[in-house]
């Protein structure tokens, strides 16, 4: 199962998927927020690869 090295202010922490899903469905203002965010950076990923 993937890992994810997340980098916080003062630590780091290494979650798998599974952990990540169960975290952000607990919240789901969170949850939608980060979904927002992965919508945006997928539409504006062929944006940013014809700048380069």
């Amino acid at each position: 199962m993937p890992q994810y090295i997340i980098q916080l202010e003062k630590c780091t922490v290494i979650l798998t998927s599974q952990e990540i899903n169960t975290l952000l469905q607990k919240d789901n203002e969170i949850f939608k927020t980060a979904l927002r965010r992965g919508k945006y950076f997928l539409r504006s990923r062929p944006y940013r690869e014809r700048e380069e």
